[in-house]
This record gives structure tokens, C-alpha cells and sequence, in this order.
């Protein structure tokens, strides 16, 4: 029954854990924990400001900078994972925290790939184990949310369901505008969305 029903990669992983995690980086820079500071968050987002320009027209949503983290879209966190960030991350974040972004991007990367998920199912659910230890080590069991602990089950939808695009929320975010202006009141919203 648990294999029916598919964890989303757009909701928990992208909207979830990446919003977390540069949450995080945002608060320890505020409080100057962990070798974090202001200059650090600075720095990241005149690397994601740099890269605007040169990213592709193949993004929907070019990346804004941290101080609009709130506001991302999900594509924004997913551009950021899976592309930006592991260039950006490595020379502005503490290595132990940039090793255990790292991780979860070479993760996500794999489970989402259209080719390689198969081949490398077991290497993401090893690489998200480690990054569930070092994610705890890093940022204190308090903020082991429930997006966090299901990463580690997301291998098992890949294998039965193929990679993460396949059961992705994605598509069906395009179609939100056009169901939003179907519905004229609060009254029976199911019957004027259909």
C-alpha cells in the first residue's frame, strides 16, 4: 500500500528540504554559528546573482538570492540543488555543511535522472542515509523535520515508480492558474473546477 502512494520530490525535497537548509544557513549567518556569517550568505548570493544571466531559458524561474528564499518557487529550489549550489556552496559554505549539501544533491541528481536512476538507486539511498547522520551532526536533531527523515524512503518510490520526474507534482503546478480562475466563490468549488 505504501509503494501505491509516492512521496513528492516537489513538495518534500525541493519546497521543503532545500527552503530548510537555506534557512538554516540564513539563521546560523545571523547568529554567527558554525563558522557562518554575514559575509558567507553575501557571497552566495553574488554567485546566484552571477549566474542569472547565464542560465539556460530550460528553467521556468531564473534563482533569486537567499534574502527571497520565502518566495522561491519550486523550481527555483530545484535549479539550485540540483545545478547551482554545488558550485556555488563549495567555497562559501563550512565544509561540513557544503559536504553535506553535496550529498543530497548527488542524490536527488541520480533519482531524478532519466537514465542513471536505475544503475545508481543504491548509491543515492547510501549517499541519503549519510546525509541524514551528517544532516543531524551539522544542525541538531530539532530540526529533523518529517521532510528530512522521508528522503531516506524516497529510493524505494524511484525504484517502483522510475525517477523522480515521473511522479512529480511538476506538471500539474502549470495547471493551478487556469483551475484558480474556474472558481468564481466559495460555494461548490469542486463542481466549477471540473
Amino acid at each position: 500500500m505504501i509503494v501505491t502512494f509516492p512521496l513528492d520530490p516537489m513538495h518534500m525535497v525541493y519546497l521543503g528540504v532545500t527552503k530548510k537548509l537555506a534557512n538554516l544557513w540564513i539563521d546560523l549567518a545571523r547568529r554567527r554559528l558554525q563558522n557562518f556569517n554575514s559575509c558567507a550568505i553575501r557571497d552566495i548570493n553574488n554567485l546566484i546573482s552571477g549566474c542569472v544571466a547565464s542560465t539556460p531559458t530550460d528553467f521556468p524561474h531564473k534563482c533569486r538570492t537567499l534574502d527571497f528564499v520565502s518566495a522561491w518557487k519550486a523550481s527555483e529550489c530545484r535549479l539550485f540543488l540540483l545545478y547551482l549550489g554545488p558550485v556555488i556552496l563549495e567555497k562559501t559554505l563550512p565544509k561540513p555543511f557544503y559536504l553535506n549539501f553535496r550529498r543530497l544533491a548527488l542524490s536527488m541528481y541520480l533519482l531524478a535522472h532519466p537514465k542513471l536512476h536505475k544503475t545508481f538507486v543504491e548509491t543515492a539511498k547510501i549517499e541519503l542515509l549519510n546525509f541524514l547522520n551528517e544532516y543531524e551532526w551539522c544542525y541538531g536533531c530539532e530540526h529533523l523535520i518529517y521532510n528530512v527523515h522521508s528522503l531516506q524512503h524516497l529510493p524505494d518510490d524511484v525504484r517502483a515508480h522510475g525517477p523522480l520526474d515521473s511522479f512529480s507534482a511538476f506538471p500539474f503546478e502549470s495547471y493551478m492558474r487556469q483551475i484558480k480562475d474556474s472558481v468564481r466563490s466559495g460555494f461548490a468549488v469542486a463542481k466549477q473546477a471540473v
